[in-house]
């Protein structure tokens, strides 16, 4: 019956089915496996066999009533009564049918009348599905809509909805909108469908979400679903045209209406979604994108960028990857690209500090990466370290965290990338303005990702900081250095491009503070140590990069550098240049690589001087003369040759013999380490750069007294020449040795004046020269040049300058080798004491002569203390005549006009050095002088006759005074201190016998009654200065022969001559006299009790002595007795 089923026949059963249905609607169901229950079936399968489907279809009854059976009850009643039940057995043989494959050959229409009734029992819920029946998800899988029924399906219900949103407000408030459960179901369906991602359902999701966004946000719970199925279903939809390589018309494509959805949407899954939509959009459309990327990224960072769930960060990244790249490769001048990129970065930077610290790095490093490291790194780097500069300002915790975050970002890049962005944040600094900014066409013309326009002078200041110190921390970790070294000199290139970049930021930095100090702006101590900071982390980068460099890297690059343009870039190449050079070991394979860089460095040396920039141009002469020095302290004595030619270029006209102070300072100083290296290599060319040293010394030497910092840094660069130069080639400088002790020896070299520091480091040069000749320079040529000095400009210019000549004799004759000083001590004996004489002129000024007799003295014992007992004898014996003998005074050029008070100790000064000489001898040789003591004995009892006083009343000391006794004088201390000295040196008594000491005794006591004034001494003050004498020389003396004769009858002798002096008509004199008797109680002490008998009677007397001065000290030596004593004296001085 089936197979013969036509529209008659339909048309008759139709009825049938009909009745049975309805007679269904008023009694219970057929129990399954019925007849009834079989009748039906039978007849419902006939009827709508899927062979019928196309006749159906247009079937004016049959079609209505299929539907009226699939559609069921109306509602989901509360209770089942026989007509909903009859209703969903009916549908549920509409299910079964529909299972069989019956829209298969029905059209279009049709199945989307099917699908829209499946869709309204599917929003209503009223299926009744029996046990082992058909479910609504097995319909939905088995009937299938076109694209564009879909589409237009969904097109329908837009409109629907859109005429909704017209309604007022009022009304929309009302209620949800009834087809909103239906498109629901709808996009669920079709987005399940084999349609889903067809390209011909753009344009009605499109529409669709722009309906949502035009109503009210959040005003149904349903439509925040909708939304995401119609965004979610656009996503997949242009993801799979992409992966399909189809093109969806451009026409189509709203991208204002998708920003406004994530615009009005509050949902946090609405927004991911709606990121997700745009990233697939981007990866057709990108400049569609493009022209909304701020919007996006705004919105991102105000709210996706805070969630913390995976899904979100997903989202994020598929934004990135998708939006990103159109905006890079939208390409363009620096200027283009960061007023395109820039605000899209600032976002993320702001957004920095809310977004989770563990999702950071995975987030920016996706940034970078879709950006492309080699162009934006160095923004994002940029942006950071802005932030951090706000941060640093404020005192923020989080700074630290902000520059150890960006330094963690770097690491994430190769080493090559990071090498690339460092040196673009060095340029960025280099580019920075010297201040703030005020001037509103310069602010327009700077091109940097960091708002700097905007800085003021102190974040400007801070900015140029905490870049150099996040490049400092870079080049200096262990992540950075660890992906270099793994490049194996891949990364040459750059390191170099990065070495230029520094030097280039240093000689900006200079001139930026030069200018700003010029400028006054460095009014504050933290803006200067700011600037200082700087400069110092600046310098700090340039070894950072220069450590990383390989050697032969290094040479060619500074090699490179030494050609540039800007001067200051040259010279800070020559300083990178010094450094590598002092740290190469001349024993290895380096030496021959660093080298290479000696005859660059040279030629800038050599080269004439830059008049366009002259000031610059010196400091680079000056660099290249100190590499070249450094260089020669390396490596000249392993490589003489190389070194020796450098000699010809130091002494050009542009270096040694250039008339600026600073060249012709630095090359005398490379002159001075080229000599000390090389040695006698040197000798041939010594008549070439001798002669402009000189002219350099001779030059300085003369204006010493208004010298400047200059002049005298050139004046010790000189004298340092001229001690290599001694130190090595002192044999060959005998034409040279007059002229160079004319400035050696000049006393304006010891003068004293403005910049004292740099004037006592020539003044200790000189000596260190000087010193360096009298060791090196033999005395054939040496000693003639210094008698000739003294006797041709020492006796003309002054005391002054012969004491400098007498001490550097003195110098000389200790330096001398054993056979030269047999050779010459003689004519050096005569020429002390010819100068001896010289100081015996009346008319020299007192303090003139005193400082050439002690320099005279100083250099004669250098010379006597070196001679053997041989040589020795002879001289002393000459000594002594020579002190004795009466000769003439001679005449001396500097001598002023005869000063008669000096003229009686002019007659003295012989024996007066001599006396010194001796007593200077007693301190050295000690107890071997001794002997030579007898030899001048008798001078001494005479002169101290001559200076005794036999008498004690008044007037015999008047008739002595009239007289012309000598008062006591240099030559009477000198006298006293050597019979001191050499009563302590005669440990066996052999000098002092009694003789010896009888013949003195009586005239050392008499010295106590000598009280005449030294010249110059005022009245007021004779009695101080008396008892002064007598306690540091007279009683001393006393004391040491008392003790050295051992004799208590010496003793006896000695102490009555004291003691009758006590009975002097002068007070001082008594005074004295005690003194000398408590001096020899605290020599000899309780050995010395064995005269106190005789004593006694003299301090009874004192006791009661008119004077208060004599009493007090009368007193004080009786507690000193009876210290020695142990009881007291009272009872025997009653």
């Amino acid at each position: 019956m089936r197979a013969v089923v036509t529209d008659s026949v339909l048309e008759q059963l139709l009825p049938l089915l009909s009745s049975h249905v309805d007679e269904l609607k008023t009694q219970s169901l057929p129990e399954a496996g019925s007849t009834e229950d079989m009748l039906i079936h039978t007849l419902f399968r006939t009827c709508y066999a899927p062979s019928m489907a196309p006749q159906l279809a247009n079937a004016k009854q049959a079609w209505p009533a299929f539907l009226e059976f699939l559609s069921g009850a109306n509602g989901v009643p509360e209770t089942w009564g026989s007509v909903e039940r009859a209703q969903a057995y009916v549908q549920q043989l509409s299910f079964e049918q529909l299972a069989q494959g019956f829209t298969d050959g029905l059209g279009s229409k049709a199945v989307a009348q099917i699908t829209s009734c499946l869709i309204r029992v599917a929003v209503r819920g009223n299926a009744y599905v029996m046990a082992g029946g058909v479910s609504l998800r097995d319909l939905f899988n088995r009937v299938q809509l076109d694209a564009v029924t879909a589409a237009d399906e969904i097109s329908a219900i837009a409109g629907r909805l859109g005429d909704d949103e017209n309604k007022s407000k009022k009304a929309r408030a009302a209620s949800e909108p009834s087809e909103l459960p239906e498109l629901a179901t709808l996009l669920e369906y079709v987005q399940n469908s084999s349609v889903g991602t067809d390209t011909a359902l753009v344009p009605a999701l499109v529409s669709l979400l722009s309906v949502f966004v035009g109503a009210d946000a959040g005003r149904h719970g349903t439509q925040a679903y909708v939304m995401q199925l119609v965004l979610g279903m656009l996503t997949r939809v242009f993801e799979a045209a992409t992966a399909a390589h189809i093109v969806v018309p451009e026409s189509v494509v709203r991208v204002d209406t998708i920003v406004q959805a994530i615009r009005t949407s509050s949902s946090p899954q609405t927004h991911n979604q709606t990121l997700l939509l745009l990233a697939a959009v981007a990866a057709q459309h990108p400049d569609v994108v493009l022209h909304h990327v701020m919007a996006i990224f705004t919105f991102m960072g105000a709210n996706v960028l805070r969630q913390d769930d995976e899904y979100s960060f997903h989202v994020i990244q598929q934004t990135l990857e998708r939006v990103i790249p159109p905006l890079v490769q939208h390409g363009g001048s620096r200027a283009e690209q960061i007023a395109q990129a820039g605000p899209v970065l600032r976002v993320f930077v702001d957004t920095l500090t809310h977004i989770p610290r563990h999702r950071r790095m995975a987030l920016f490093s996706t940034l970078v990466r879709t950006m492309g490291a080699d162009s934006y790194a160095a923004a994002v780097v940029e942006l950071l370290l802005e932030k951090n500069v706000a941060r640093v300002l404020k005192g923020g915790r989080e700074t630290d965290d902000v520059l150890a975050f960006t330094l963690s970002l770097t690491h994430e890049l190769e080493a090559a990338q990071q090498l690339q962005c460092v040196e673009q944040v060095l340029l960025d600094v280099a580019a920075l303005p010297a201040d703030a900014v005020k001037n509103t066409e310069l602010a327009a013309g700077i091109v940097q990702y960091a708002d700097v326009a905007r800085m003021s002078g102190g974040e400007l200041r801070t900015f140029r900081l905490v870049a150099l110190d996040y490049a400092h921390q870079l080049l200096t970790s262990r992540q950075f250095g660890s992906k270099l070294g793994a490049l194996q000199g891949a990364a040459d290139a750059q390191l170099s491009g990065t070495a230029q970049t520094q030097l280039q930021l240093i000689a900006q930095l200079s001139a930026q503070h030069a200018q700003v100090e010029a400028g006054g702006l460095l009014d504050t101590d933290v803006a200067a140590r700011a600037w200082k900071q700087t400069v110092q982390l600046a310098y700090a980068v340039l070894d950072d990069v220069n450590a990383l460099m390989r050697l032969q890297l290094f040479v060619s690059t500074v090699v490179q550098l030494l050609g540039h343009d800007d001067l200051k870039v040259r010279r800070k190449a020559l300083a990178l240049a010094n450094t590598r050079l002092s740290e190469v070991d001349a024993r290895t394979a380096d030496a021959d690589d660093v080298l290479k860089l000696l005859a660059p460095v040279a030629a800038v040396a050599a080269a004439e001087l830059d008049t366009s920039d002259e000031r610059e141009s010196l400091a680079c002469k000056q660099a290249a003369l100190l590499c070249v020095a450094t260089a020669a302290r390396r490596f000249a004595a392993a490589r003489p040759t190389q070194f020796t030619d450098l000699v010809a270029i130091i002494s050009g006209a542009h270096s040694l013999g250039a008339t600026q102070a600073a060249v012709a300072s630095a090359a005398m100083v490379a002159l001075a380490v080229l000599c000390d290296q090389l040695g006698p290599r040197l000798i041939p060319m010594l008549p070439t750069y001798l002669p402009l040293v000189l002219k350099h010394l001779r030059a300085a030497t003369a204006q010493l007294e208004t010298a400047s910092a200059d002049d005298l840094a050139l004046l010790i660069s000189a004298l340092s020449s001229i001690l290599a130069i001694v130190e090595n080639m002192g044999a060959f400088l005998a034409p040279s040795l007059a002229p160079l002790l004319l400035c050696l020896l000049s006393p304006a070299l010891r003068s004293e004046g403005e910049h004292a520091e740099l004037r006592t480091q020539a003044q200790q040069k000189a000596d260190e020269v000087l010193v360096a000749m009298a060791n090196n320079v033999p005395a054939r040529q040496l000693l003639p040049a210094q008698f000739a000095f003294y006797q041709r400009e020492a006796v003309r210019q002054g005391a002054a300058t012969a004491e400098l000549a007498v001490a550097f004799v003195g110098r000389t004759a200790a330096a001398l080798p054993r056979a030269q000083l047999m050779q010459n001590y003689k004519q050096l004996f005569k020429f002390f004491l010819s100068v001896f004489d010289a100081a015996r002129n009346p008319g020299v000024e007192l303090s003139a002569a005193q400082a050439l007799e002690q320099a005279t003295l100083d250099a004669f014992m250098r010379l006597v203390v070196r001679l053997s007992e041989a040589l020795f004898r002879p001289l002393f014996l000459t000594f002594a005549e020579w002190a004795a003998a009466s000769a003439p005074v001679p005449a001396v050029a500097w001598a002023a006009k005869k000063d008669a008070g000096r003229s009686q100790h002019a007659e003295e000064t012989r024996l007066r050095v001599f006396y010194r000489a001796l007593n200077e001898l007693y301190e050295k040789l000690r107890s071997i002088l001794t002997p030579y003591y007898v030899q001048v004995m008798d001078t001494t009892v005479a002169q101290l006759k001559r200076f005794g006083v036999s008498h004690a009343s008044i007037e015999a000391q008047e008739e002595a005074d009239r007289h012309e006794k000598a008062a006591p004088s240099a030559l009477w201390t000198a006298v006293l201190e050597s019979v001191r000295l050499s009563s302590l040196h005669d440990t066996a008594s052999e000098l002092w016998t009694e003789d010896a000491c009888r013949r003195v005794f009586s005239p050392l006591a008499d010295q106590l009654p000598n009280t005449k004034p030294v010249a110059g001494e005022k009245p007021e003050d004779a009695y101080d200065a008396y008892i002064s004498r007598v306690r540091d020389t007279l009683a001393p003396a006393a004391s040491q022969l008392m003790a050295t004769a051992g004799n208590d009858a010496m003793w006896k002798m000695l102490n009555q001559f004291v003691m009758l002096k006590s009975r002097s008509d002068f007070a001082c004199v008594r005074h004295g006299a005690l003194l000398v008797l408590q001096a020899c109680y605290e020599k000899l002490g309780e050995e010395y009790l064995i005269l106190l008998p005789e004593t006694i009677p003299y301090l009874a007397e004192l006791l009661e002595d008119d004077d208060s001065r004599v009493e007090r000290a009368t007193h004080e030596t009786i507690r000193l007795i009876e210290s020695y004593l142990g009881e007291s004296l009272q009872s025997y001085l009653r």
